[in-house]
């Protein structure tokens, strides 16, 4: 049976021991500098590990309901893993800003779904407090770019600078 193996020195493509090498000699006999190989690409008989990554970004200062748009630099394709607010808000993420910038996607009310086609990849909305949260089921999106488009509302009843942080997981490399 073949297999991955794991050992002190990397992993191994096969259970038949005369057949493993290590991760060192592998790139070695391949001349493929360690630092050179981007986090989505795997090198033949490798387990790559994702790693969660974590991601803060502030609005301005925002009324009630007041909004701000902008991007965040998450990843072109993602997959969210918990939520986390300064306040109450409602928080989404779009395909493009042209998508996110659009009249009727604007105007949309909050627990109304968004129509086929609008980009919206991620609508949260709490409007009784701060936010933290494990999502779950957990959202896949994606982006034209790492620059992933969002918009905030605040629902905080006073002036406040609204925080997010996004935990994720990156599924698609720029």
């Amino acid at each position: 049976m073949t297999g991955v193996r794991h050992s002190s020195t990397g992993i191994t493509g096969s259970n038949d021991p005369s057949k493993q090498v290590s991760r060192t000699k592998y790139l070695e006999d391949h001349e493929i500098d360690d630092a050179s190989i981007p986090v989505a690409k795997l090198v033949p008989g490798y387990v790559a590990i994702v790693q969660r990554t974590t991601v803060f970004f502030e609005t301005g200062v925002l009324d009630f309901e007041e909004e701000q748009t902008g991007t965040v630099t998450i990843a072109p394709g993602y997959r969210l893993l918990h939520l986390e607010t300064t306040y109450a808000c409602r928080l989404r993420l779009y395909v493009t800003a042209a998508q996110r910038d659009d009249a009727e996607e604007v105007a949309r009310e909050p627990g109304t779904d968004p129509v086929d086609g609008s980009g919206c990849m991620f609508d949260y909305i709490d409007g009784d407090a701060a936010i933290d949260t494990d999502l779950s089921p957990l959202p896949d999106g994606f982006a034209d770019s790492a620059d992933v488009p969002y918009r905030i509302q605040s629902l905080h009843g006073t002036e406040v600078k609204v925080g997010v942080t996004l935990t994720y997981i990156a599924t698609e490399a720029e």
